[in-house]
């Protein structure tokens, strides 16, 4: 079902996208990790996704290297949090990338924090990876929380370190009114 819907969105979805030179559409988002229990909550409100179309999704390794890997052969670029899993999501992006490569999709690793430079940042540049990072939730809404975490504060906004390791990076909202 999944590659089917690839192939029916792929000419809006697949390569750069649709639009125009202000804004582009394109891509889809693949959530690793999650609770199921969450997700099937709110498919079953579907298609009362939420604030802004938001879906939760809960995809465990294997599903979601699939999914990845159907995307990358449909030429469609993936978009997912690496919040706590950067290592994970970008372990599956190098499996995927052997087998269809993706380094000129600009796949997108959101929520970039807790990154480790010296592992990941060559990772991300080989991968052709875009890192967006969200300042107004990781400082102001979730700052003092990943503080109280552990949470480095040099690794949640690392743009200064970004630019020197020459890594690619956007700010970015999450499509929320703060």
């Amino acid at each position: 079902k999944a590659e089917k819907d690839m192939v029916d969105w792929g000419h809006t979805i697949s390569g750069r996208g649709f639009g125009d030179h202000w804004l582009k559409h394109g891509g889809l988002y693949l959530n690793y990790g999650g609770n199921k229990e969450v997700a099937a909550c709110n498919a079953s409100t579907w298609p009362y996704t939420g604030w802004a179309g938001f879906n939760y999704q809960a995809y465990d390794p294997d599903e979601y290297r699939e999914l990845c890997r159907l995307a990358a052969k449909h030429r469609i670029r993936v978009g997912s949090s690496i919040a706590g899993c950067a290592d994970e999501v970008l372990r599956i992006w190098e499996e995927v990338n052997k087998e269809h490569p993706m380094d000129d999709l600009r796949w997108i690793a959101q929520h970039a924090i807790e990154m480790e430079p010296a592992r990941d940042y060559p990772r991300i540049k080989r991968l052709g990876v875009v890192v967006t990072t969200q300042p107004s939730g990781q400082i102001n809404r979730s700052g003092a929380m990943f503080l109280k975490q552990g949470i480095d504060p040099n690794k949640q906004l690392a743009h200064r370190d970004y630019v020197e390791a020459d890594v690619r990076w956007s700010l970015s909202t999450d499509n929320k009114p703060y």
